[in-house]
């Protein structure tokens, strides 16, 4: 059995996702905490208010881990993972892993160009994929 870690960032403008990603997060008992952004801008916010102030940043943040949707109005998660590691790239232990309802190759392929990203899941994460991304990162 591995350690609680410390938080994970679900990022992802449906809110029914949001929601049951982090009922299985819990449901894992592997998260001391589950942080969620309702769009990329807003997560990218979230990590220029930490590098403002660390000492104001939210509990639990940076996260060790991002689970990152795709397809989101606005900025889409490979738009957010340019910026991010343009900007954040010494912020180097939190990890992205791709959890999208897309199981294109091109999407599949095109996630793993970046060097945070860590693995693609296919949605909906379930509580031994949440287990299996805490086991990974222990």
């Amino acid at each position: 059995m591995t350690q609680r870690l410390q938080s994970i960032m679900i990022i992802d403008d449906f809110e029914p996702d949001i929601i049951y990603a982090t009922i299985m997060l819990e449901q894992s008992k592997k998260w001391d905490k589950v942080l969620a952004a309702r769009s990329a801008r807003e997560a990218l916010d979230m990590f220029e208010a930490y590098e403002r102030d660390r000492d104001a940043a939210e509990e639990g943040f940076p996260p060790l881990a991002i689970l990152l949707d795709i397809n989101m109005p606005g900025m889409n998660g490979f738009d957010f993972l340019k910026e991010f590691e343009e900007k954040y790239d010494h912020i180097d232990t939190t990890v992205v892993f791709m959890l999208s309802s897309s199981e294109s190759d091109t999407d599949i392929n095109k996630a793993r160009s970046f060097k945070t990203v860590k693995s693609f899941i296919t949605k909906p994460l379930s509580i031994d994929m949440a287990v299996s991304i805490a086991e990974e990162l222990a």
